[in-house]
């Protein structure tokens, strides 16, 4: 019998998909939950509840913007895009309020025609639904072997809690949805959509484009 001894053995992630999480400051959660409360108030469907979609014009949400404007510039530095030596413009899209009731759920989708979307939530706890995101890579549903524990090298769905005064970042083509809410309370948040203003691929290949 040979002894086969293994040396240097090493794990290499390769086509990682990032999502990122901020803390909101200065935002003043009870007027916006108020806000929200109040508007879907008038609203005569008892299904999910999603407001208008400019909010990110309203003076009332303007330290919010503050906050995702400036989280999403560290997370597309971060990842080193860089706009052929200069800053990405950033600019909302769209950004709407989002009421969740017990019993209700938002199935699963994406966010087409932007680059970055997002949540933050107005009231959150350990008790209300989460977001969801999908893996991204078909294939690897090809095969699914028994598993010791679920991780995030094994997984297939990775859920991150609706904390109140928090948000999450994350590629718009990512598939999510929000599972089925179990708790009494309203499960307020809000979303967003971010295209990058600027140049995309090189110059001198045919898929460059300026955004």
């Amino acid at each position: 019998m040979v002894n086969v001894i293994m040396e240097d053995f090493q794990q290499y992630k390769l086509f990682p998909t990032s999502v990122f999480s901020f803390r909101g400051t200065g935002v003043k959660d009870w007027d916006l939950k108020e806000y929200f409360i109040k508007e879907s108030s008038t609203s005569s469907n008892e299904g999910n509840w999603q407001g208008r979609a400019d909010l990110h014009k309203d003076e009332l949400f303007f330290p919010l913007v503050d906050n995702i404007i400036k989280a999403t510039k560290a997370a597309t530095e971060g990842l080193k895009y860089d706009n052929n030596g200069k800053s990405y413009g950033y600019e909302i899209t769209n950004m709407w309020g989002n009421i969740l009731r017990k019993g209700q759920a938002h199935p699963p989708h994406t966010h087409s025609n932007n680059f970055w979307s997002g949540v933050y939530y107005i009231t959150g706890s350990q008790k209300q639904s989460g977001i969801q995101f999908f893996d991204p890579r078909p294939q690897s549903q090809v095969l699914l072997p028994q598993k010791k524990e679920d991780n995030i090298d094994n997984g297939n769905l990775v859920s991150f809690p609706s904390a109140a005064g928090h948000g999450y970042i994350f590629p718009s083509w990512l598939v999510h949805w929000v599972p089925v809410q179990q708790d009494d309370e309203l499960r307020i948040s809000i979303a967003w959509n971010i295209v990058l203003r600027g140049e995309y691929g090189a110059e001198k290949d045919y898929q460059y484009a300026r955004i």
